[in-house]
């Protein structure tokens, strides 16, 4: 079976709507900012009930794109 990966820049995207991401062939990466502390319930409830197909990324560096740079090399 395929595995499409999704990798989500939540600093500057904060889906609302993850249900299109239910099928078991995709696997969901939410990268989290430094100075990011919350996400809304409704996303981290549907990350939750992914399982293993969902993980979030916490980068610990600090300045201009340095997230963008992270997803970019992972």
């Amino acid at each position: 079976m395929r595995t499409n990966y999704v990798l989500i820049d939540y600093e500057n995207v904060q889906p609302e709507v993850l249900s299109a991401l239910d099928a078991q062939h995709f696997k969901v990466v939410v990268f989290v900012g430094a100075s990011q502390n919350k996400l809304s319930f409704d996303t981290a409830d549907a990350l939750q009930k992914m399982g293993g197909r969902a993980e979030y990324v916490k980068i610990a560096g600090n300045g201009a794109n340095a997230l963008d740079f992270h997803i970019a090399f992972y």
